[in-house]
């Protein structure tokens, strides 16, 4: 399974390890700010889809570079697993173009579950779309964009305020080291369609809304591309019937 994948963050056997939270630092649960340096996601972290007998046999692989397919996406669906790419981000990155974000993951609304959620595509073609989701990301902020802002934790007030429906936490160390943490859930209906590269949706939210698909069996991957709104954009879910 790629590591690209939603995880739960072990963040209180971690933090009570190594001391996180402690002087000036922030105590946020997914970063030792120690050193300004980020936790080993991969390392520290484990497997959020929850395979197990239940799930046996089906491919909760979360990668945010896989091409999607296509496929028939109607039906009723479960969300099991999510991964983001910096692009889920790409307000930060239009603000400061030399933004470098990584350690993305995907969890449910309290960072200690997998996202979870329904999303169901109907005959009609009306949909009903629920998730429950929390992105936490890194990044690492130059001079260059912090300056005007007063520094380095000026920047990170700023910035939230600026992008108001995320809220970032930094902390100068060897340079700007941020914490993001942005909830991603999402609750709507509306019309749907299919598309030869996955399908669109219209609702209250806005419309059409393109997201690439793949759907094989009782599988189901979906991702918003460059057009669609935040929340939708950059991440990528695997769902199950």
């Amino acid at each position: 399974m790629s590591m690209a994948c939603a995880r739960i963050g072990i963040v209180a056997i971690v933090a009570a390890a190594m001391g996180c939270g402690g002087g000036d630092a922030p105590a946020d649960p997914g970063f030792d700010f120690s050193g300004a340096v980020p936790f080993d996601f991969a390392r520290e972290n484990v497997d959020a889809s929850f395979r197990g007998p239940d799930l046996a046999g089906y491919d909760l692989t979360c990668d945010t570079a896989v091409t999607l397919a296509g496929g028939d996406p109607s039906g009723h669906w479960n969300y099991h697993a999510a991964c983001a790419s910096p692009d889920s981000l790409y307000q930060l990155q239009a603000n400061c173009p030399a933004i470098t974000i990584d350690g993305l993951v995907v969890s449910g609304p309290d960072a200690s579950s997998r996202p979870n959620g329904t999303l169901d595509l109907n005959s009609d073609k009306t949909y009903a779309r629920v998730t429950n989701s929390l992105l936490r990301a890194h990044a690492i902020v130059p001079s260059t964009c912090s300056q005007p802002f007063g520094g380095c934790e000026s920047y990170g007030v700023g910035e939230s305020a600026q992008v108001n429906w995320l809220d970032m936490t930094c902390h100068q160390g060897s340079d700007c080291s941020c914490t993001i943490r942005v909830n991603m859930s999402v609750s709507e209906t509306g019309t749907w369609a299919a598309t030869s590269t996955g399908f669109t949706t219209s609702s209250a939210l806005g419309g059409p809304q393109p997201f690439a698909a793949s759907s094989s069996g009782d599988v189901l991957r979906h991702r918003g591309d460059a057009t669609t709104l935040r929340k939708n954009r950059g991440l990528t879910y695997v769902l199950l019937r």
